[in-house]
């Protein structure tokens, strides 16, 4: 088999990172291009080790865990596409909230409303899909 190009390479580089976010971020893709051999191991560390399969916790529990502190840390762009992620992976509306409420206790007030605004993007969204 010939060796993979890098321009395959890239592509199966961003490929791998849609699966499982569901888009690329302009700057993944970017960089990826720009360093190939550094994405394909950035990406093996930050979505390869746990994919979409149950170790000690199941893959909805994990997203559950990184929404909670990604309000924490104020990463809007992030706590919706994690939220999205988690109802993708089984999670219901309440769950999605839930864990927001919960890091809200050691977190306090921001991350619960980080959360909220999450949800209602993503309520709104599935309100005008409908819709059409």
């Amino acid at each position: 088999m010939a060796p993979e190009t890098r321009e395959e390479k890239v592509k199966r580089i961003t490929d791998r990172i849609h699966k499982d976010r569901g888009f690329v971020y302009d700057v993944l893709g970017f960089g990826a291009e720009l360093d190939p051999d550094y994405f394909e191991v950035y990406c093996q560390m930050h979505w390869g080790f746990f994919k979409e399969e149950t170790r000690h916790l199941d893959p909805k529990t994990r997203e559950l865990i990184e929404i909670g502190l990604l309000a924490f840390k104020g990463m809007k762009h992030e706590v919706y596409t994690h939220s999205k992620k988690a109802l993708r992976l089984g999670a219901t509306m309440e769950e999605v909230l839930e864990a927001f409420e919960v890091a809200s206790i050691g977190g306090g007030a921001p991350v619960l409303m980080e959360g909220l605004y999450a949800l209602k993007r993503i309520h709104d969204e599935q309100q005008a899909e409908e819709s059409k």
